[in-house]
């Protein structure tokens, strides 16, 4: 096959160097956050769905998750998790490990977009100051791809149809406005633990509505809590059957039939 050279041949996501030293993160962390940084752009958050970065890393849902709060305990970025069928904001924190603190740097517009979107280690940045600007060509469709991305708005509501599932979804977590009116009428539930029980149940039918579902999990859970404890209070169904009895007794009555007693 034929040798090529791929200094500056390929547009992609790149690992900064002072995060490829650190030994602590995973390799499948630090391949998550050049995805992350990819997608930010100039805007510096990034605001892609689950399914998007799954796709882009080859990570499964479950392993996604676990690397995102993996990033986000190192303290590397902040996660802002707007609810039903938004996707999370991912915002870029500054680290001790990036030695930014160290000493003076230009603010980031004065930078090369290379050196700004995917990062250099602090000597590079240092050395660059005496150096004369550099002109980094950029490809037409890199920079309709960036337009393209910079023009979405992030915080805009998701279009559509709601899509259905049967498992519930990982990265949908109940909000106050949810749990505070349901905690003052489940008080002796445990809502962690009963949120990992329906995280893991498969549902034979699809659902929709995430908040719907959560609400209805805990309230039933309470329902059989009562009925544990012997304090639990008529059904419908049994309601329904007690109205049937009297209903028929005051048709029996009516026609001189008098319901059978014992004695």
């Amino acid at each position: 096959m034929k040798r090529i050279n791929p200094y500056k041949l390929f547009d992609g996501a790149w690992v900064p160097n002072w995060l490829l030293e650190r030994e602590e993160v995973s390799a499948q962390a630090k391949l998550l956050y050049a995805r992350l940084a990819q997608y930010a752009g100039k805007k510096g958050y990034a605001w892609p769905t689950q399914e998007t970065l799954a796709h882009a890393t080859g990570l499964p849902g479950r392993t996604l998750q676990r690397h995102l709060q993996e990033l986000e305990g190192y303290g590397l970025v902040e996660i802002e998790r707007r609810g039903l069928n938004l996707p999370n904001v991912y915002y870029f924190l500054e680290h001790e490990w990036m030695g930014l603190n160290d000493a003076p740097i230009p603010d980031a517009p004065e930078w090369p977009i290379k050196i700004r979107q995917f990062g250099v280690s602090r000597s590079a940045k240092l050395a660059y100051q005496d150096a004369p600007p550099v002109a980094y060509p950029i490809k037409e469709e890199e920079n309709h791809r960036k337009d393209s991305i910079e023009k979405t708005p992030p915080l805009s509501p998701s279009r559509g149809k709601m899509s259905t599932w049967r498992r519930f979804p990982e990265d949908w977590h109940p909000t106050e406005e949810l749990l505070i009116p349901l905690r003052a009428e489940c008080p002796h539930i445990d809502f962690e633990g009963q949120e990992r029980i329906l995280r893991d149940y498969e549902f034979q039918k699809a659902r929709k509505d995430p908040a719907a579902v959560y609400r209805n999990w805990m309230r039933e859970a309470a329902n059989r809590l009562q009925h544990s404890a012997g304090r639990s209070l008529p059904t419908s169904a049994d309601a329904k059957t007690q109205r049937n009895i009297a209903a028929a007794q005051r048709v029996m009555e009516k026609y001189g039939h008098r319901p059978a007693t014992t004695t």
